[in-house]
């Protein structure tokens, strides 16, 4: 138990801890979360640090950053929520309804989702929702 107490002690000597977001000063995986391997396994900083302080996330729930700081792992800017309601929230913090009748009129013109994307500088897989409708339902 002493080797658990001194991993989680660890984990929190890696926390930069700001008057607003906490931030992860350890390695990272490529998309930018934290990482930190506990018992042979890599977990997500920020999921770590919300079961340290709360528990367990709920089964078929996930983290949101309201912060919006993917280094983050002040659990008082993590949302426990639905991946759908995680993926709108990111959407629509990124971009307005403008923007997203731009991007289906573009589309709509012939524009390929790949360029729509490279002029925008969002990703590939949002572009996609977004003229599939699968998000922003209610923007024509």
């Amino acid at each position: 138990m002493a080797q658990h107490k001194n991993t989680i002690e660890r984990f929190w000597t890696l926390v930069d801890k700001t008057n607003t977001c906490w931030l992860w000063k350890g390695t990272f995986f490529a998309e930018g979360y934290g990482a930190f391997k506990l018992d042979g396994k890599t977990h997500r900083a920020h999921r770590l640090a919300w079961f340290l302080v709360n528990g367990k996330i709920p089964k078929g729930k996930c983290l949101d950053h309201l912060c919006r700081v993917k280094s983050c792992v002040n659990p008082k800017h993590l949302d426990v929520v639905t991946w759908a309601v995680n993926q709108q929230r990111g959407d629509k913090a990124r971009l307005n309804a403008k923007q997203i009748s731009v991007i289906r009129a573009l589309y709509a013109r012939g524009a390929r989702q790949c360029d729509i994307t490279t002029a925008l500088g969002i990703p590939c897989d949002q572009v996609s929702r977004i003229v599939i409708y699968k998000r922003w339902t209610n923007i024509k």
